[in-house]
């Protein structure tokens, strides 16, 4: 068993109490970040991990983690670009889908739902209950106005 004084144990507290806040500020440091990242801030991140970085008395632990950052950076590389730019010039764009039946009936229903169910999954739950529960001859305004969609896209190709 080690013995150690007093005063070792005060310098181990307070060198754990330092890394505490080290890792603390590296956290707060990396949640900004991602925060920034997923919205599209990736300037504002690197901004702010700089400037919010705590003080530390170990320069060997903060280079070694300023270090371990710029890989990481490295890592995540450039984001690509939309789409639309990825395109060459000749060839097409991928077309969306067009609305099918159902969801031409829900876009006509969702209003009336809204009032009865909460969140957006209730009411979409309740639109398919509430689908299958019409009858063909019900249903056949949506089913033509799917088709009316379905041809105007083929008509803009």
């Amino acid at each position: 068993m080690v013995k150690r004084t007093y005063a070792e144990l005060e310098q181990l507290v307070d060198l754990q109490a330092v890394r505490i806040r080290e890792l603390k500020a590296e956290k707060q440091a990396l949640t900004t970040a991602l925060v920034a990242v997923s919205s599209g801030k990736a300037a504002h991140a690197e901004r702010a991990q700089t400037t919010e970085r705590a003080p530390t008395e170990h320069t060997e632990h903060t280079e070694q983690t300023e270090t371990e950052e710029k890989s990481a950076k490295k890592k995540k590389g450039t984001p690509k670009p939309p789409k639309e730019e990825n395109c060459e010039e000749g060839e097409k764009k991928k077309q969306k889908r067009t609305k099918n039946k159902f969801q031409f009936y829900c876009d006509a229903m969702r209003s009336t739902i809204a009032a009865e169910c909460g969140s957006l999954a209730e009411q979409t739950t309740r639109l398919g209950e509430m689908w299958k529960e019409l009858s063909e001859a019900q249903k056949q305004p949506y089913v033509l106005l799917a088709e009316e969609a379905k041809a105007q896209a083929k008509v803009v190709d």
